[in-house]
């Protein structure tokens, strides 16, 4: 039964993490639209505060250490027992070799999902762009907007026990990092940072404890554009 339940939470955050655009599409049309203050003005602005806090706030946090690298990129990673999934559109990256293409039949097939045969842990790759978010000009939001979309996605589905941001590095580019527990004792994190093409790029990685610690080096260390 436990398992089973895992099972479902971790399905959902999945879905979740397809739905950050959607989430921040919503979040430019309100930008753009500006309109008289609701009665519940500072209730929702407290609440979206607080998520691009979380996104934003990296005091002491870094996951860096003293090489410039981050822990994740310093650990040995065994490229001879994983694949190389992805596409030009969403980026490549190694994964596990008996990871499997999953599509959350929620999900509206706009992102790469890989998953393992339980269904618990899931990558998910995505590529941020102003077509899709339905705005002339993406480059007016920032890291920490994107991330702070996906943080308020998060905190919404009052499925985390904590949220927390951190600056770490996805290859050589300098991104930002959103973390969460979940109430059933797993983890999920979201990379969001520029490739070296000038255009915004996030990846998900959510599962249990144990196989999170073994694929997220695989995902700081090996994802590029081709």
């Amino acid at each position: 039964m436990a398992t089973r339940t895992r099972q479902k939470m971790m399905k959902k955050l999945g879905y979740v993490s397809s739905l950050l655009v959607m989430t921040l599409l919503v979040a430019c049309g309100q930008e753009t639209k500006e309109t008289k203050p609701k009665k519940d003005h500072k209730a929702k602005t407290h609440q979206t505060t607080k998520s691009k806090k979380a996104a934003s706030d990296t005091t002491g946090k870094k996951t860096e250490s003293s090489s410039g690298k981050s822990s994740a990129q310093e650990v040995a990673i065994d490229l001879a027992a994983s694949q190389r999934v992805g596409s030009e559109n969403f980026g490549f990256v190694n994964i596990p070799k008996d990871w499997v293409s999953f599509h959350d039949v929620d999900g509206k097939g706009e992102t790469l999902q890989y998953s393992d045969l339980t269904g618990v842990n899931i990558i998910t790759l995505d590529h941020v762009t102003a077509e899709r978010m339905k705005v002339d000009d993406l480059s007016k939001y920032t890291l920490e907007d994107i991330g702070g979309a996906y943080a308020q996605t998060l905190e919404s589905t009052g499925q985390t026990t904590k949220l927390w941001g951190a600056k770490t590095k996805v290859a050589d580019y300098d991104a930002l990092q959103i973390n969460a527990f979940t109430k059933t004792d797993g983890i999920i994190t979201c990379w969001v940072f520029k490739a070296s093409n000038n255009e915004i790029y996030y990846i998900a990685l959510e599962g249990d404890k144990e196989t999170f610690t073994k694929v997220l080096p695989y995902i700081e260390q090996t994802w590029s554009l081709k």
